[in-house]
């Protein structure tokens, strides 16, 4: 099973009563032009769609501070476990409710658990 920096080398499934933790999964809405792949051709998201309302236990994995545009700001990393659901991609975000709505950019998913029931999302604290 892969290592996990929360639960350890062989994590114990999660328990649904622990998702305790209300997010919100957000998808961006790209404007403008379209490549053939269906790509955006020219700018970043306008816009962030929220998709659905989502319980998982959030769990800080790290904390640093770097240099970004010539100032020292914070970098926090934490993992997300929650049941599995096909849009939460790295390209999506999750909205903490039960933290100020604090927004967790994904960085990875991890598929864990029988027949992937629960998954392991790495996220990055934006600062939004």
């Amino acid at each position: 099973s892969p290592y996990c920096p929360v639960y350890g080398a062989h994590p114990v499934m999660p328990q649904p009563g622990n998702f305790r933790d209300v997010l919100e999964l957000q998808t961006p809405v790209y404007q403008g032009k379209r490549s053939d792949t269906g790509r955006p051709s020219s700018g970043p998201a306008a816009t962030w769609e929220t998709v659905t309302t989502l319980r998982g236990d959030v769990q800080e994995s790290g904390s640093s501070e770097v240099q970004r545009g010539g100032r020292n700001v914070p970098d926090e990393t934490y993992t997300v476990m929650m049941h599995q659901h096909s849009d939460v991609v790295t390209s999506a975000r999750l909205i903490w409710k039960n933290n100020g709505n604090q927004t967790l950019r994904v960085q990875s998913v991890s598929r864990m658990g029988e027949q992937d029931k629960y998954i392991e999302v790495s996220c990055t604290y934006s600062g939004d």
